[in-house]
């Protein structure tokens, strides 16, 4: 009996409950992908676009569901994060599921590593330049926010490589691999990991960031009835999203293992 008394659907532990609203904010993180759909699209007008992406969302839940249900029907509460641990490792179908899912991870590892070392870099470049205009400011010194001179030094072209920057290139690579395989190894399970990526970065970037934007741009707008109601709603999940981040990623870190989730 597929739906006998070993199935829950619904938990009665607030703390599954914190352990896993994490990962589902991870679906909300895709908004920028919206630009590029609507630039593919024939005629892209606003109710065109809203229809591709109602329609694409439903199906994606429609299939996530199906395939969520499925797999955890197979051990119930008995289910690891990484459903492959749940079958035996002579079974040779499951053997070819976890190459190709190697394969995958293997070769999606530059993808996500190049825009993770461009940022970081772009980062230090940003600082050395708050440095020296800060430098600048307490010398007294009257020179030019941004000299040619200047952008050179800190940020030369990537078309005139040097062996300093591809030694700085390579370094930060490998530390990140490095740190990347660290965190992998040494996580209790994928659905940690997914739990603290949606708790910290989920939050973040599917609801701090844009409420707060929101409420910056239209700040001073409180007056329209078209944005007065929008207003209070972008600060009511400004405030409980940063309290939900703060939970969850809190119950992530500290007690990882004080859920019956595997």
């Amino acid at each position: 009996d597929l739906f006998g008394n070993e199935a829950t659907f619904v938990t009665s532990d607030p703390v599954n409950v914190i352990y896993a609203f994490p990962i589902v904010t991870l679906s909300f993180v895709s908004q920028f992908n919206v630009i590029s759909v609507q630039s593919a699209l024939i005629n892209p007008t606003k109710e065109r676009t809203k229809t591709v992406m109602n329609s694409s969302i439903f199906i994606c839940f429609i299939l996530t569901y199906i395939f969520a249900v499925a797999g955890y029907l197979i051990n119930y509460d008995g289910t690891k994060g990484n459903i492959l641990l749940n079958f035996d490792e002579s079974d040779k179908f499951v053997n070819m599921g976890r190459l190709g899912s190697g394969i995958t991870l293997t070769l999606a590892m530059p993808m996500i590593c190049l825009p993770c070392r461009e940022s970081f870099l772009g980062f230090l470049g940003k600082y050395r330049a708050w440095r020296e205009e800060r430098k600048q400011k307490r010398l007294g010194e009257k020179l030019p926010l941004l000299t040619t001179d200047y952008m050179e030094q800190e940020f030369p072209l990537k078309d005139a490589p040097t062996s300093q920057n591809n030694f700085g290139h390579t370094f930060f690579s490998i530390a990140i691999i490095l740190s990347c395989y660290g965190g992998a190894v040494s996580a209790p399970g994928i659905s940690t990991v997914w739990s603290y990526v949606g708790s910290s970065m989920g939050f973040t970037v599917a609801f701090i960031l844009p409420s707060a934007c929101y409420i910056k741009l239209f700040q001073n707008e409180f007056e329209n009835k078209n944005h007065s109601s929008k207003l209070v709603a972008a600060k009511l999940m400004l405030f409980s999203t940063i309290l939900g981040a703060v939970v969850c990623t809190a119950q992530t870190f500290f007690f990882p293992n004080a859920t019956s989730l595997h």
